[in-house]
């Protein structure tokens, strides 16, 4: 029930809001400014860390939806390790073939500007910059939530 009432609340804090703008450096060591990415086309942007399961879950699902819409979407990860777990965040995008830019919010500014309360947490962002969509966790209908939310966006699966 504590769960549900923080997912509520979480939900109408983001819903329809402007998205915070950032710059984030990824592990190709390319910096990726949100707006740049919004202006073009709809963005997905999940916040995750090495340690939860559900997260490395959650984006193998999301990269297949890419991959399925033919890229017609930005997919960034933004990974909330910590600076000295670099190396172990490298070997996983590496082992799980993740073709998507994974960012470093090393200092945690992304995750407090987002209001991130746990992990994985995932927003949809329009091409006008308005969050469409937000969850908290990962479940059984996340990837047809956020099909339906790009679909919205004018994205054609």
């Amino acid at each position: 029930m504590r769960f549900i009432l923080i997912f509520l609340l979480a939900s109408l804090l983001h819903s329809q809001k402007v998205a915070h703008d950032f710059s984030l450096r990824a592990l190709d060591g390319k910096t990726y400014t949100l707006s740049e990415l919004y202006g073009e086309k709809p963005v997905v942007m999940d916040f995750w860390a090495t340690w939860c399961r559900s997260c490395g879950r959650a984006l193998k699902e999301l990269q297949n939806l890419w991959f399925e819409s033919d890229k017609a979407f930005y997919l960034i990860s933004i990974n909330e390790d910590l600076p000295s777990k670099y190396s172990r965040v490298k070997s996983l995008v590496k082992s799980r073939k993740w073709d998507f830019p994974v960012l470093l919010d090393s200092d945690g500014k992304v995750k407090s500007l987002y209001r991130v309360m746990a992990l994985p947490t995932l927003f949809v962002i329009d091409t006008s910059g308005r969050i469409v969509y937000y969850r908290v966790g990962y479940g059984r209908s996340e990837i047809k939530d956020v099909r339906e939310a790009l679909q919205k966006c004018g994205i054609a699966f």
